[in-house]
């Protein structure tokens, strides 16, 4: 599935980082996000991701955030 994003436009999503990473025991942690997607110009999605460009990967901010142990040791 494909979302259009305008230019100049920013799009946020929350993610569960407990879910990805072993962060039982870790009180307190610094966390940036890297991410590089493949993207599509024009008004047709091709019927392969091989034709899909790659863009650069881009970072965010650092953040700090106290991982919910309750969830982390799960």
């Amino acid at each position: 599935m494909f979302q259009v994003i305008a230019p100049g436009e920013t799009i946020t999503a929350s993610v569960n980082a407990a879910k990805s990473y072993k962060l039982g025991g870790v009180s307190k942690a610094k966390i940036t996000a890297i991410q590089g997607f493949k993207y599509v110009t024009g008004p047709v999605a091709p019927t392969t991701s091989a034709n899909l460009t790659f863009c650069e990967s881009a970072a965010s901010s650092t953040v700090a955030i106290t991982p919910d142990q309750s969830i982390a040791a799960a």
